[in-house]
């Protein structure tokens, strides 16, 4: 229950103020250590910037079907001292396609949900905050697909450009923080139809909105409160290395695990126990 797990929160911040306390040299060495880890890398938390349209469009030799993106949720790593990109976490709703089978005949796929299958990953530029990955990226159908051969998820290999634009005086968060992502992904690929292969093009252009906040500030609502330890608890994993790469966020000392130096960091950023 939340009430216990709020409990059980603000009694961890007791014990870790007085194991701060009476470890404080130690503390002061892991966070040192820390910032020293972290770099220049940093983790934009995305969301759908719902004041621009976004669009996933299928052209099939000139036969061009587009969906709405109704949501998307993205976490990239970027890091402008190693040149690096890469997408850690994307999950995406599109309104349905028509898919064209024959002449005048076509299939609707239902609902889409896109997610990131594995980030190859790719570049970054500092200086302009233009980035590239290539990615696989799978996607969902509600729809009945199957006289395309088509089961869930559809694997499509995809080359992604993106660029930040920084807000100058964001609201909640310090000057750099908050943002706009835009972003475009695409490739082709064919479907077994009826008739033979069909062979189409794919764009998806993404509009989304970010911020880039305290370390241990997981959900990116510029706090650091009981839900973001809860994720931190989820990804504990001591001296092993974590195999979720999704938890890749919760590595707040960058040494591939999640062990008490990260829950050093954690707890001297928390703001809230609301």
């Amino acid at each position: 229950m939340r009430i216990h797990g709020m409990m059980c929160f603000r009694q961890t911040i007791l014990r870790c103020t007085f194991s701060l306390a009476v470890i404080g040299a130690m503390c002061v060495t892991l966070t040192s250590a820390s910032n020293e880890a972290r770099g220049d890398a940093f983790f934009p938390i995305a969301r759908e910037n719902v004041a621009l349209k976004s669009d996933f469009t299928l052209d099939f030799g000139g036969v061009v079907t587009t969906g709405n993106i109704t949501s998307t949720d993205m976490v990239l790593k970027l890091n402008p001292e190693q040149n690096s990109a890469r997408v850690i976490q994307y999950f995406q709703k599109v309104e349905p396609l028509q898919i064209p089978i024959g002449p005048g005949i076509f299939l609707d796929t239902g609902d889409i949900t896109v997610t990131v299958m594995h980030s190859i990953g790719g570049t970054f530029d500092g200086d302009t905050n233009a980035y590239g990955t290539e990615d696989i990226y799978a996607v969902y159908f509600e729809g009945d697909l199957s006289a395309l051969g088509i089961e869930s998820p559809f694997v499509l290999p995809s080359s992604s450009d993106g660029s930040l634009t920084f807000d100058a005086k964001p609201a909640g968060g310090a000057a750099g923080s908050t943002g706009q992502i835009d972003l475009e992904w695409n490739g082709s690929s064919k479907l077994e139809g009826p008739a033979g292969p069909i062979e189409f093009s794919y764009v998806c252009r993404v509009h989304t909105v970010f911020s880039i906040t305290t370390a241990g500030d997981i959900d990116g609502d510029f706090d650091v409160d009981e839900d973001d330890f809860e994720f931190m608890q989820a990804c504990y994993s001591g001296n092993l290395s974590y195999s979720d790469p999704h938890c890749e966020l919760a590595d707040l000392v960058r040494d591939k695990k999640i062990n008490f130096a990260d829950m050093v960091v954690f707890f001297e950023n928390v703001t809230s126990g609301e």
